[in-house]
């Protein structure tokens, strides 16, 4: 079993070619106790990078008595989606809304060169549209950078 290194990039100034002014307006949406929610799921993410996994933080995306869209609470990757109005999701607006990034070439501080591979798996088949691919709820997404 490998063990997991955490990551915690809340507060971070890591910026994303696309979406970075949707996750702004999606930041100031706060989830509270008595909320009325039009989406509620949950999606697992792993994360491998040269045969290290990587965990998002248990209890991310929350404080006292609110959260944020996207919250765990634990570190093994199931991340709750939760909203009061109907809209979907694309995995960039997780990462962007986490402080990091994530596309064909980078996962997290890590970007390819001339060598390596990241490839992403969706339930199992490979998916290439990456940080352009839309949760679902249930899915199993496994992102894997390899130098």
């Amino acid at each position: 079993m490998m063990e997991a290194e955490i990551f915690d990039f809340s507060g971070s100034e890591i910026e994303s070619e696309i979406g970075v002014s949707r996750a702004e307006d999606l930041k100031k949406i706060v989830i509270k106790e008595d909320t009325k929610l039009a989406v509620d799921f949950s999606f697992n993410l792993k994360m491998i990078i040269n045969s290290q996994a990587q965990a998002i933080p248990a209890n991310y995306g929350k404080n006292e008595d609110e959260k944020m869209i996207f919250s765990t609470d634990t570190s093994n990757g199931d991340v709750r989606v939760q909203l009061p109005e109907k809209m979907s999701f694309i995995l960039n607006d997780f990462f962007v809304l986490w402080g990091s990034k994530f596309n064909k070439n980078c996962l997290l501080n890590h970007c390819l060169g001339g060598t390596g591979s990241l490839k992403m798996t969706v339930n199992g088949a490979p998916n290439s549209k990456f940080n352009n691919y839309v949760i679902q709820q249930d899915d199993q997404i496994v992102i894997t950078y390899t130098d």
